[in-house]
């Protein structure tokens, strides 16, 4: 009996069911995979609403750049001269 290889040729996942997290009166909800890794600031705002769903668009407002959380300026051991 031979292994057969599965090639995923599926569609990309269109929805993701997530669990939103309570902290004192804020709720947050993970939304990790569903944003493109590259974006680094996105603004949300809610598109439409109903009963029970709720539409959110994110817009990118910047990307993710090589040098865009370390420090540039101070580099650890090096003198200013």
């Amino acid at each position: 009996m031979s292994r057969r290889q599965f090639v995923q040729k599926s569609k990309k996942q269109k929805y993701y069911d997530r669990k939103l997290w309570k902290s004192g009166n804020t709720r947050g909800i993970s939304i990790g995979k569903i944003i493109p890794a590259d974006w680094l600031y996105v603004r949300a705002y809610i598109a439409d609403q109903g009963p029970d769903w709720i539409t959110v668009h994110f817009i990118k407002l910047a990307g993710d750049t090589s040098n865009a959380h370390t420090p540039t300026g101070h580099k650890a051991n090096k003198s200013n001269a």
